[in-house]
C-alpha cells in the first residue's frame, strides 16, 4: 500500500487517537475486571472465582498446581458450577442467569460470596457462598431462593469439571447400577442400567477408576456417564499426589430429582475433562422461600505416587470434622 506524506501523518493520527481510546478502553475493562475476578488465597491453597462468568469457581490451586480444568479448556464447560435438578426442566443450555451471566460480588479477606441476578430465566436466584477455613478446607453453600409466584420443584446439583486421567473413587449406598460387567465388590466394573439393584446390607462396594485422556466413555462400559447413589462423598486423585474430596449431606436415591443419580460422573467425549456431580434432595420451594446446601472441599497434598483408598479418603474427613467442631 503507498501511502503520500500527508497521508501518512492523518494516518498515525488517527491511529494513535484510536490507540490511545483503545489503551483507556483496555485500562477500563482490567479494571471492571479486577472488580470481578479475583483470588481468595489461604496459606499454599487458590481459589480462583469469575462473578461475571455465572460466579462460578474457574480454578483452584495446591502449591501452584491446578486440580480443575480452567477456562482455558473451555470458557463454559469448566470449572465449578451449579444447576437446578433435574435437567429435563431446562434442557439445554442450562438457565443463562445462573451458569454464565454476571453475579454481584461481596469479596472479603478469606470469603467471596455471589449472588445472581433478582430477575431469573428459571425464577430462582443463587447465592454462593465460598469460604476458605486453612489451606486445605474451603466451604461452598449454595442458597436458592424463589423469586417467582408460584411454587417451584427442583434439587441443587453442583458440577466440577476435572481432567482426564485422574483416578475417581467413592463408596456406592443403598443402590448401584444395575447391569455390570464383572462386578465385584472390591473393584466394582460396571456398565450403565436405569434400573437400580438394591445391596445388601453387609455389602459395601465402590466405584473406583481412571478414564484416560484418550477415552470417550467410561472404562468398561459403551456409555459416558453414570448414576449412582453415594454415601456422602467423592474423591479424585490427580497425578498421583493431589487429592481432591468433596462431602456433603448423604441423601436417600428416592428423593434425589427425577432422571438423577445422588453422584453422577461423566466423561466428555469432546473435551478432556470428567465432571464429577453430586445432587441434593429434590424439593418444592415456595414462593420467596430459600433452600441452603453446603459442600465442603478438602485439598490435599500426598506422598508422590500415593494410591489413596476408601478408607483413607474417610479417614481425612473423620479427622477434618473432629477438627472443626
Amino acid at each position: 500500500m503507498i501511502i503520500n506524506k500527508l497521508g501518512l501523518g492523518l494516518w498515525l493520527l488517527a491511529a494513535s487517537c484510536c490507540w490511545g481510546s483503545s489503551a483507556v478502553a483496555q485500562q477500563k475493562t482490567m479494571a471492571e475486571k479486577s472488580t470481578t475476578e479475583g483470588v481468595v488465597k489461604q496459606g499454599d491453597l487458590s481459589v480462583f472465582y469469575n462473578a461475571e462468568h455465572g460466579g462460578r469457581i474457574t480454578q483452584i490451586e495446591l502449591k501452584g498446581v491446578a486440580i480443575l480444568v480452567g477456562p482455558e479448556v473451555h470458557p463454559d464447560l469448566s470449572g465449578n458450577t451449579w444447576w437446578p435438578a433435574p435437567q429435563s426442566v431446562w434442557n439445554w443450555p442450562p438457565p443463562a442467569s445462573i451458569n454464565n451471566l454476571p453475579y454481584q460480588l461481596d469479596r472479603q479477606e478469606n470469603k467471596v460470596t455471589m449472588i445472581s441476578a433478582g430477575e431469573s430465566d428459571f425464577g430462582v436466584q443463587l447465592k454462593k457462598e465460598i469460604e476458605l477455613f486453612d489451606q486445605n478446607h474451603l466451604q461452598i453453600t449454595y442458597t436458592a431462593t424463589n423469586l417467582s409466584e408460584q411454587a417451584k420443584a427442583f434439587g441443587h446439583w453442583e458440577i466440577t469439571r476435572v481432567p482426564k486421567n485422574g483416578r475417581v473413587l467413592f463408596p456406592v449406598g443403598k443402590a448401584f447400577p444395575k447391569h455390570f460387567k464383572g462386578y465385584d465388590k472390591k473393584n466394582a466394573l460396571y456398565d450403565f442400567g436405569a434400573n437400580c439393584k438394591e445391596l445388601k446390607s453387609e455389602d459395601q462396594a465402590y466405584f473406583d477408576f481412571v478414564i484416560k485422556a484418550g477415552e470417550l466413555t467410561l472404562p468398561n462400559s459403551d456409555f459416558n456417564k453414570l448414576f449412582a447413589d453415594g454415601k456422602g462423598w467423592l474423591a479424585y486423585q490427580l497425578d498421583n499426589q493431589r487429592v481432591l474430596i468433596k462431602y456433603f449431606r448423604d441423601e436417600n436415591p428416592s428423593e434425589i430429582a427425577p432422571q438423577q443419580g445422588e453422584i453422577e460422573v461423566y466423561a466428555s467425549p469432546i473435551l478432556p475433562l470428567v465432571e464429577l456431580e453430586q445432587h441434593a434432595q429434590y424439593h418444592e420451594l415456595a414462593p420467596q422461600a430459600s433452600s441452603v446446601y453446603q459442600v465442603d472441599w478438602l485439598v490435599l497434598e500426598t506422598e508422590k505416587g500415593f494410591s489413596i483408598s476408601a478408607a483413607w479418603v474417610e479417614q481425612q474427613i473423620q479427622a477434618h470434622k473432629r477438627k472443626v467442631q
